[in-house]
C-alpha cells in the first residue's frame, strides 16, 4: 500500500494580509496629513520676507522723521501738510522740512518713506491732533499682513 504523507502545518504566505494593508494605509495617511500641515509654512515665507522688508523701511522712515525733528528742535514738521489719517497719503518731502535738517534727509526720505521702485507700496499719513502734535502712520496696502506703524511728533507752535 502506498501511503502518501500529507504535509501538515502552515502554508507559505504570499502577499499582504488585510490587516497589514489597513495598517500601511493608516501610516501613509498620517504621513500625508503631517506633510499637508508643513507645506503652507513654506508658502508663507515670501509673505514674511515682505513684512520684514516693510517693517525695516517703515522704521527707517520713522527714525528719519524723528531725527529731523530733533535736529531742528521741533521745527522740521510742516503741520499744514497733514490731513486726517483716513485721507490720502502725504508726500514725506512736504511733511518734513528737509531744508532745516542737518542730515541728508532728502535721500533718506526717498529711500525709506517713498515707495522707491519696489513693490512695498509704502504710504505716509499724518494728522495734527489738538495743534500739539502730529500723529504719523506708515502703512502698506501691498504687503499682506503688515501692520501699520504709528508714532507721534510734537509740533512747534
Amino acid at each position: 500500500m502506498n501511503v502518501r504523507k500529507i504535509k501538515s502545518g502552515p502554508k507559505k504566505q504570499s502577499g499582504l494580509t488585510l490587516l497589514e494593508t489597513i495598517v500601511a494605509i493608516l501610516v501613509l495617511g498620517f504621513a500625508m496629513a503631517g506633510l499637508a500641515a508643513v507645506v503652507p509654512l513654506f508658502q508663507s515665507l515670501d509673505d514674511v520676507d515682505d513684512i520684514d522688508r516693510f517693517a525695516r523701511k517703515a522704521q527707517g522712515c520713522a527714525e528719519i522723521v524723528l531725527g529731523c525733528h530733533r535736529a531742528t528742535g521741533g521745527a522740521a514738521i510742516n503741520s499744514s501738510e497733514c490731513n486726517d489719517l483716513s485721507g490720502g497719503p502725504v508726500d514725506p518731502g512736504d511733511f518734513v522740512d528737509k531744508s532745516s535738517c542737518d542730515i541728508e534727509s532728502e535721500i533718506d526720505l526717498d529711500t525709506y518713506c517713498v515707495d522707491g521702485g519696489n513693490d512695498l507700496g509704502i504710504d505716509v499719513y499724518c494728522n495734527v491732533v489738538g495743534g500739539n502734535y502730529a500723529e504719523v502712520k506708515i502703512s502698506s496696502e501691498e504687503v499682506d499682513g503688515a501692520s501699520p506703524i504709528y508714532f507721534g511728533v510734537p509740533v512747534a507752535p
